[in-house]
């Protein structure tokens, strides 16, 4: 199967598994309701939760990186600007997100999870494989990132690669 139409079969797994959204970091106790200038951060990054859940990605990029620009020290800004990326396959803007939430939220396993989801994406199962099992290691019992395993197992099975 070209890589192309791996990549779409992937695309397509999305609502079984995936990136984890900004939902998830919520557990970190970020105030997202910040004001920067006339803009509500929170205001941004919700909006944006709610384009991302939809699935109009391109949405929910703008407003996520928005959301980045105006307080660049929001990790859920970050993260909801990554996972967009990776949908839209705009891997470049997913590895700046990534490198800017490494110093924030590096060892969280959402962190790791997306990581891993954005590699997959891209067709580097080895690399996926590593920042899963770094993610499963943080939260073993995490549904989304066991759901991801599979899933890369499924792919390499279905790709015949390991």
């Amino acid at each position: 199967m070209p890589k192309s139409r791996m990549l779409l079969a992937l695309a397509g797994l999305v609502a079984l598994s995936g990136c984890q959204s900004a939902d998830t970091i919520g557990a970190l106790a970020i105030d997202t309701d910040t004001t920067v200038g006339s803009v509500r951060t929170g205001d941004l990054v919700s909006e944006g939760k709610l384009q991302y859940r939809s699935g109009n990605y391109g949405k929910s990029y703008a407003l996520f990186k928005k959301a980045a620009e105006v307080y660049p020290k929001e990790p859920t800004a970050w993260l909801g600007l990554a996972a967009s990326a990776d949908q839209l396959g705009r891997f470049d803007t997913a590895d700046t997100a990534y490198k800017a939430l490494g110093t924030m939220i590096g060892n969280r396993p959402e962190y790791y999870n997306n990581l891993g989801y954005s590699h997959m994406l891209r067709g580097d199962l080895v690399g996926a494989r590593g920042y899963f099992m770094r993610a499963f290691d943080l939260a073993p019992d995490n549904v989304t990132i066991a759901n991801n395993m599979q899933l890369l197992r499924n792919t390499a099975s279905f790709t015949g690669r390991s």
